[in-house]
C-alpha cells in the first residue's frame, strides 16, 4: 500500500477587525510609519487595494471626518511635486505599481497594531469588520464593498468557514 504525505497548513486565518474607528489614535502612535496609516486610510475609506496605490491627495482629504487625520495626511504627503500629490507616492512623485515595497516598509508595524499590514490583508479585515454588521442588507453590502451577488456570498463563507475574527484593540502603551 501506498501512502502519499502533502504539505499541511492551517485553512484558518486570522483577521483583525473593526479598526477603521481607531485610525485617528494608531496614526499618533510614537513610531508608526506613515505608509501604514496611509495603506489603512485608502482601505478604511472602502477603496480596492489597487485603487489605493492610485489615490492622490484630493481624492481622500474630502472624505476624511477626523481633523487628527487630515492634519497627518497634510504633514506626511510630499507636496514638492505638486498641489496633489499620490498619498502613497515614489520619491520622484509616481505611484507604485504594487504593495511590495510598501508592505516591507509597513512589516516592523505589525507589532505595532497587532495585525499583518498589506493591502489584501487590510482590505480582507475592512470586508470582515463591514459583514459582520448585521444591520446592513445584501443590497448595501454589495454597494459599501464594491462587489457582485456572487462575491458577497464567497465572503460570507469564507468568513464562516476559514477565519478567525479577533476584534482590534491597540495596545496600552501606544496611547
Amino acid at each position: 500500500m501506498l501512502e502519499i504525505n502533502g504539505r499541511k497548513f492551517n485553512r484558518k486565518h486570522i483577521y483583525v477587525i473593526n479598526w477603521m474607528d481607531k485610525l485617528p489614535q494608531i496614526a499618533q502612535i510614537p513610531d508608526i510609519h506613515p505608509v501604514t496609516v496611509k495603506m489603512m486610510l485608502g482601505i478604511s475609506l472602502g477603496y480596492l487595494p489597487e485603487e489605493v496605490l492610485r489615490l492622490r491627495y484630493d481624492d481622500v482629504f474630502s472624505q476624511i471626518t477626523s481633523y487628527e487625520l487630515r492634519r497627518y495626511l497634510k504633514l506626511n504627503c510630499d507636496f514638492t511635486n505638486g498641489d496633489n500629490p499620490y498619498i502613497l507616492s515614489k520619491k520622484k512623485g509616481g505611484f507604485y505599481a504594487s504593495d511590495f515595497h510598501l508592505a516591507q516598509e509597513a512589516k516592523p508595524d505589525r507589532d505595532l497594531i497587532g495585525m499583518d499590514i498589506t493591502l489584501q490583508n487590510l482590505r480582507l479585515s475592512y470586508v470582515y469588520s463591514i459583514l459582520n454588521n448585521k444591520n446592513l442588507t445584501d443590497e448595501q453590502l454589495q454597494r459599501k464593498l464594491k462587489v457582485n451577488a456572487k462575491s458577497l456570498l464567497y465572503y460570507r463563507q469564507n468568513m464562516a468557514r476559514y477565519n478567525t475574527l479577533t476584534e482590534f484593540q491597540l495596545n496600552e502603551k501606544n496611547d
